[in-house]
């Protein structure tokens, strides 16, 4: 085949490369590179034929595969860029109960990391008379940080994952037939309130037993 062959009348801009020796080859395919483009798509692969009976497979360049990943990646962090509560508000019911999750899941887990900083810094639990300062202190340092570098973040992952939200609202209304508005405020008491409540008691009572702080003030 050559560039501009046609199939069944159709223009393909596919080009193709083959060497055969003794029914085997080498074969090269790929995509000719459109004007005003940067990227040229192309993979290479063997093939063998033996009495009419033949086997192909080909093998995309990996930059390529690594350029598609880093390409998805970028385009899934500009999703939550510049998205406020205002903005994700607009999008949709799903998206902002989704963000809702999100931000219950991050703000438990900053919880999580300021409850063992406190507890390995002071020896005591944060619960402990005198020691809610330091960890309110430790908390509020961790928020104002990290907790607005991963903002847009939480607003990418919130648009992603609104799909399956809406989905398990939509499962709630014709499973049970009720209205819309009581499908969501189940999923708002499931997921939003049981399922936060569910991760985070997991994840601090995990995590100092793991890093050997005290949960609860010494009686």
């Amino acid at each position: 085949l050559s560039p501009g062959t046609t199939t069944k009348g159709r223009a393909t801009p596919w080009w193709t490369r083959a060497g055969f020796q003794g029914g085997q080859g080498v074969v090269a395919l790929g995509r000719s590179r459109p004007h005003g483009c940067s990227r040229q798509v192309s993979c290479r692969g063997s093939a063998s034929f033996r009495n009419g009976v033949g086997r192909v497979s080909f093998r995309f360049n990996q930059g390529e595969e690594e350029g598609s990943f880093r390409a998805k990646l970028v385009s899934f962090f500009k999703k939550g860029k510049g998205l406020d509560r205002k903005k994700i508000a607009s999008l949709g019911a799903s998206v902002l109960l989704s963000y809702g999750f999100v931000s219950n899941v991050n703000a438990c887990t900053l919880i999580t990391i300021a409850w063992v900083i406190c507890g390995q810094t002071t020896g005591l639990s944060p619960l402990a008379a005198g020691n809610w300062k330091a960890f309110l202190g430790i908390y509020g340092g961790l928020y104002l940080s990290f907790g607005n570098l991963l903002r847009p973040i939480r607003a990418s992952i919130a648009v992603a994952a609104s799909p399956l939200f809406e989905k398990f609202v939509n499962f709630l209304q014709a499973k049970f037939r009720v209205k819309r508005t009581l499908a969501f405020g189940l999923t708002v008491f499931l997921i939003n309130v049981l399922g936060s409540i569910s991760y985070f008691a997991l994840a601090i009572s995990s995590a100092c037993f793991l890093f050997r702080v005290p949960l609860l003030p010494k009686l």
